[in-house]
């Protein structure tokens, strides 16, 4: 039996990213180096998995990436591309859950 991927959904700082001119371009926020999550910092070591989700007039909201860090923790994280308020300007990078080691991504619902 799967276990239940834990829902997180917190602000995260993530530092540093991986350059890539034609993502950059297409709009793509960087890859995810590290992020500083509740007082600690994970390296991320391996992008599992990216997607993108688009709202029903095809623009992009969100850029997730499924990431695997230097403990062996893995994470859905994911930026938005317009911050949700003035006030949250610079939070503009979330955990969405925490996966067990053999959870795969479901499709996540249009209101998520």
């Amino acid at each position: 039996m799967n276990a239940v991927p834990k829902l997180i959904s917190e602000p995260i700082k993530v530092s540093g990213s991986g350059f890539n001119p034609a993502a950059m371009a297409a709009g793509s926020p960087g890859t995810p180096i590290s992020f500083d999550w509740r007082n600690r910092t994970y390296e991320i070591v391996r992008i599992e998995d990216q997607w993108k989700k688009v709202n029903h007039e095809g623009y992009v909201r969100r850029h997730y990436f499924r990431v695997v860090t230097q403990d062996g923790s893995r994470f859905e994280i994911y930026c938005e591309r317009k911050a949700r308020s003035v006030r949250q300007q610079k939070m503009r990078w979330w955990i969405y859950r925490q996966l067990e080691d053999r959870e795969v991504r479901t499709e996540i619902g249009e209101g998520d």
